[in-house]
């Protein structure tokens, strides 16, 4: 006798994309990079950083060559950079899962061997 397999339909969840992030350009912003390295916003800021060496340099606490790093400065402009984030993108499918592989049984069918009587193998969903 061959049994059907026997299986079931679930829905899954596919992954087309996974989340991620982007680092995205969305303007420019001015800075001013002092000689010894240090970044600032608005020129005031490097101003007041250069001063603040001079100032130390004309009190003797540091050398004068030490104090000329910080007198001049270059510009520029710097990138304004968002991260976006993109959410995973997906879509569902139903799949057929297999529970239990087809299978196939060997019956043995019988008589009595004194009187020669048979089940009623017709009862039993079975032909004789």
């Amino acid at each position: 006798m061959i049994h059907p397999a026997e299986t079931r339909e679930e829905t899954v969840t596919v992954v087309d994309r996974p989340a991620r992030t982007e680092s995205v350009i969305v303007g420019w912003e001015p800075r001013f990079v002092c000689g010894c390295g240090a970044v600032f916003r608005e020129r005031s800021a490097w101003e007041h950083h250069a001063d603040s060496f001079a100032d130390r340099a004309a009190r003797g606490e540091i050398s004068a060559q030490e104090a000329a790093v910080h007198s001049h400065y270059a510009n520029g402009d710097v990138p304004v950079v968002e991260t976006v984030p993109y959410p995973e993108e997906t879509h569902t499918e139903i799949r057929t899962v297999t529970v239990r592989e087809a299978w196939e049984e060997t019956v043995v069918r019988w008589k009595c061997s004194g009187c020669g009587a048979k089940p009623d193998w017709a009862a039993w969903g079975w032909e004789d």
